[in-house]
């Protein structure tokens, strides 16, 4: 796949979250980017109610809160829709409320959020239109992924985690998961448009252990990867995300579409259309 990005990918050995996170965000310049920002939104990847590293570890997500809340006046908040369950299961069950919550931080579950957009853009290859809650459409967008495989999309790293902001009213029904019908066409296509019209601001991917052979089912790595990535360019880091994991970023078919998109100018003509 030709890409050349302008933003490098940062990478940082793994210890502690705390430190590792902290060493990696502040070799990015983080702190310069966000100290004006009035919201900073953080997406994880809580597609089921499952421990890391099927789901995004709380402290990989604590630890990035606490250096946004430290480095910013930002309103941080913690935002997911999860396909497998209710958020709020995962939240609980998982941590996110217990940790997250006394910081300071909002943890606001996609699927009960009422005040919802309806955005257009008819250059779309998939998605002329989409529904998307309003909460995650201004702000600095840090999507927090975990490095892993997907059985059907090769891997899932910071683009495809947005497919957990389509609100489970509009997007349940094909299949059991509540962003079904996200799969009913094209998949690949609908993760690479659901992240141009949001698009991520800072890519973040946790490889302290990594994920092989799927993303509900699949195995740890052991020996584990212990390894952070992050970059301001989300398809440069989930193109070394992939090779981490020994795939081809030419052979994924999601992030091909995503390079399509970008270099079609889409991400720079997203259009709101209406509010639902």
């Amino acid at each position: 796949m030709n890409y050349e990005s302008i933003e490098p990918v940062h990478n940082t050995a793994f210890e502690d979250y705390e430190t590792s996170t902290r060493l990696l965000l502040d070799k990015l310049g983080l702190k310069e980017r966000i100290k004006d920002e009035e919201k900073i939104i953080v997406k994880p990847n809580l597609v089921s109610n499952a421990p890391p590293p099927i789901t995004t570890d709380v402290r990989f997500m604590e630890a990035i809160c606490r250096y946004c809340l430290k480095h910013s006046r930002a309103r941080v908040i913690v935002a997911e829709g999860s396909a497998g369950c209710d958020a709020s299961l995962p939240f609980e069950e998982q941590g996110y409320y217990k940790t997250l919550k006394p910081l300071g931080v909002e943890v606001i579950d996609i699927d009960k959020e009422q005040d919802i957009e309806l955005l257009e853009n008819p250059d779309m290859p998939l998605f002329k239109k989409v529904h998307l809650p309003r909460v995650i459409l201004d702000g600095f967008l840090i999507s927090a992924a975990v490095l892993k495989d997907h059985t059907i999309c090769t891997t899932t790293l910071s683009i495809k985690n947005l497919i957990g902001f389509l609100p489970a009213e509009h997007y349940k029904g094909f299949w059991r998961f509540r962003k079904s019908k996200a799969h009913r066409y094209n998949i690949h296509q609908a993760a690479a448009d659901v992240a141009t019209y949001r698009k991520v601001d800072l890519a973040m991917i946790d490889g302290s252990i990594g994920l092989k052979r799927g993303h509900l089912f699949g195995k740890p790595f052991d020996p584990p990867k212990k390894i952070l990535l992050a970059s301001l360019d989300a398809l440069a880091a989930d193109m070394a995300g992939s090779e981490i994991l020994g795939h081809s970023p030419a052979k994924i078919k999601h992030l091909r579409c995503f390079l399509n998109n970008k270099n079609k100018g889409l991400l720079d003509k997203r259009n709101k259309a209406s509010s639902k």
